[in-house]
């Protein structure tokens, strides 16, 4: 698949600017804060909705261009849209949902081959209203996928989910996207969601692209707040003053050593909870501990220092005891995240 996408579109509260390009990297996910443009972009992709300016060509087609006045309407785009509340017809049944696209595939064959692929055969002749919120989405995505699409784009499709059929669903939709080589964009607010199953990243920032680049590359270095943020960092600590390898930290009254040198555009630095351990002595980027606050999880240790870090460690690990000892919050040099 290559998508191009460079569109603007004035919203309510800001301008969406955005500029995609792909060609060939898996499952594409588009991460940000609700609100940012995310869908929107879907839809303007789709043809729901219409730019006010700019291009969007896929695999060699253009489906929008504001100035060759190029507006392909959405049944002629060959994109499938899944939405967040499935779109069914609630008065008709599994079977009826599947055949109201008769005019693209009109075949048993294929009707019968999309309800075992997505193993619905036993509610065929059900309705809506009697179908779990698992077994409506695979209706919708049966329903979809009979349009041939050349691309999927997926609106936050497992949010109505709870969490146990959400990840075995996702594994079981990615896997039969992998069979029928569906290339496809997902929208979603989790980063554990995006981190399963995307291999290649956009982060939205108020209706603009803020970071892209391989999932676990954005994950590792975000370079702005915003994508730090999204991607789970809980602490991030503005710079008041820095020389080529030093930062000084007000916020938590350290003097931060890097490992390299501190770009001049850098404003802020971040570290992620389960970065942190714990040193003896008074070394570089040794903390004090003050204080200690204990925040309660099923699976890991979550501690609250100096009322301002957090901390995530094994709950096997004895933080009490270290801060007793003597040993110190240490920051190591080479999980420091330089942010914009």
């Amino acid at each position: 698949m290559a998508l191009f996408v460079d569109i603007t579109k004035k919203l309510e509260h800001f301008t969406l600017q955005v500029q995609m390009s792909t060609k060939n990297i898996g499952v594409v996910g588009i991460l940000g804060a609700s609100g940012c443009g995310k869908s929107m972009t879907l839809r303007c992709i789709a043809g729901i909705e219409i730019p006010d300016s700019g291009k969007i060509i896929l695999n060699g087609r253009v489906l929008y261009d504001s100035e060759k006045k190029i507006c392909l309407p959405p049944q002629k785009r060959k994109v499938g849209y899944l939405f967040q509340q499935y779109a069914l017809f609630p008065h008709m049944t599994v079977r009826e949902n599947l055949e109201i696209v008769a005019g693209v595939a009109k075949t048993e064959n294929e009707i019968a081959k999309y309800l075992a692929l997505l193993h619905i055969e036993e509610i065929v002749d059900s309705y809506p209203e009697r179908l779990s919120g698992g077994q409506k989405q695979r209706v919708a995505m049966a329903r979809m996928l009979l349009t041939k699409p050349e691309l999927v784009l997926l609106d936050e499709p497992f949010s109505a989910l709870d969490n146990y059929l959400k990840e075995s669903l996702e594994l079981e939709i990615m896997q039969l996207f992998q069979k029928l080589s569906v290339e496809s964009i997902m929208v979603t607010h989790s980063r554990e969601e995006a981190y399963r199953i995307c291999s290649y990243l956009f982060v939205f920032e108020r209706g603009q692209v803020s970071r892209e680049g391989e999932t676990t590359e954005v994950f590792q270095d975000p370079k702005t707040v915003a994508a730090a943020k999204l991607t789970g960092c809980k602490n991030i600590f503005s710079i008041k003053k820095k020389s080529e390898k030093f930062m000084d930290i007000s916020e938590i009254n350290m003097c931060f050593n890097f490992v390299g040198d501190i770009p001049k555009d850098i404003r802020y630095v971040g570290i992620r909870a389960h970065d942190l351990c714990f040193r003896e002595g008074e070394g570089e980027n040794n903390l004090l501990v003050k204080s200690v606050k204990f925040l309660e999880d099923p699976f890991e240790q979550i501690a609250i220092i100096n009322d301002k870090i957090w901390l995530k460690c094994a709950k096997s690990e004895n933080i009490l005891k270290k801060i007793e000892e003597g040993q110190r919050l240490h920051f190591p040099p080479q999980k420091l995240m330089l942010l914009k």
